[in-house]
């Protein structure tokens, strides 16, 4: 009887693995987007998908999530050195950044979340909870840092931040509503 030897697989093996997956889901999008192309054509719907030179000739751009025509001065756009339209996005700025502000502030509070979580856990009553005044209310609460004796001892959000992308470092923190936070640190002031 003759033994079958394992194909080992390789880094090679793997990326054209990886190429065929992503060659499939690249034609997987391009239907659902031929679909949606038709669907709105069907529709009657006005299609927005011009050429950078079209739309710097006509001097606007129409934003998909508004579905305004506003002039290119409201979209962000890229230009050559000799001025012409290179790139623009399909949102116009107040749409951009409406929606980038309210991603970042989705984040944030779940970035909160987890560090209120995962730093209730370690102190003694093992609950969610203001340790002074024992207030349950989530958006009161915040982390406290003892070591500090000003503003810079209530965490913001960028002290989330650091605390979700380095792991939950062994730094005691102590869960106190803001009232309490900031009477600590009023106490602490005065002496």
């Amino acid at each position: 009887m003759k033994r079958k030897k394992n194909k080992v697989r390789t880094l090679g093996d793997h990326e054209r693995e990886l190429r065929i997956r992503d060659k499939k889901l690249e034609e997987e999008a391009e239907k659902q987007r031929l679909a949606l192309y038709d669907k709105k054509r069907k529709e009657g719907k006005r299609l927005k998908q011009n050429s950078p030179s079209t739309i710097q000739k006509r001097g606007t751009n129409y934003c998909q999530d508004c579905g305004k025509e506003k002039p290119i001065a409201e979209f962000y756009a890229y230009f050559d050195d000799f001025g012409a339209l290179i790139k623009i996005f399909p949102t116009c700025k107040i749409c951009d950044r409406k929606r980038h502000r309210g991603n970042r502030l989705i984040i944030m509070q779940e970035q909160r979340k987890l560090c209120l979580e995962y730093y209730s856990k370690r102190t003694k009553n093992k609950q969610l909870r203001c340790s002074s005044c024992k207030t349950k209310t989530f958006e009161l609460l915040t982390l406290f840092d003892s070591r500090y004796k000003n503003n810079k001892a209530i965490a913001d959000e960028k002290i989330y931040r650091k605390l979700v992308n380095f792991n939950y470092p062994d730094i005691k923190y102590k869960i106190l509503c803001y009232n309490c936070a900031f009477q600590h640190i009023h106490q602490e002031t005065k002496r």
